[in-house]
C-alpha cells in the first residue's frame, strides 16, 4: 500500500509539475509473482510521466520491463 500511495502520489503532482523522479526500493522482493507482476505493470503505465528508479539486488525480478534501461553498481 505504501508504494501504491507514493506512485500516486507522484503521478498527481507530475500532472502539475511535470515529470517526476520515482525511486523504488526492494520492499517488495518477497512479494509474490502475482502482485510483483501487477507493480510492473503499474511502473510500465507511470513511466510517461515520471522517471522510475529501482534499486534492487534482485535485477532479475525486473528484466523484461518495457523501455527499461539497467544499470550494474559494483
Amino acid at each position: 500500500l505504501y508504494v501504491l500511495t507514493r506512485l500516486a502520489l507522484a503521478k498527481y503532482l507530475a500532472e502539475s509539475e511535470g515529470p517526476m523522479l520515482f525511486v523504488v526500493d526492494d520492499r517488495l522482493v518477497n512479494t509474490d509473482q502475482v502482485r510483483h507482476r501487477r507493480l510492473i505493470e503499474l511502473l510500465e503505465e507511470a513511466e510517461a510521466h515520471l522517471q522510475i528508479v529501482i534499486l534492487t539486488c534482485h535485477q532479475q525480478r525486473y528484466r523484461g520491463v518495457q523501455n527499461a534501461t539497467y544499470h550494474a553498481m559494483g
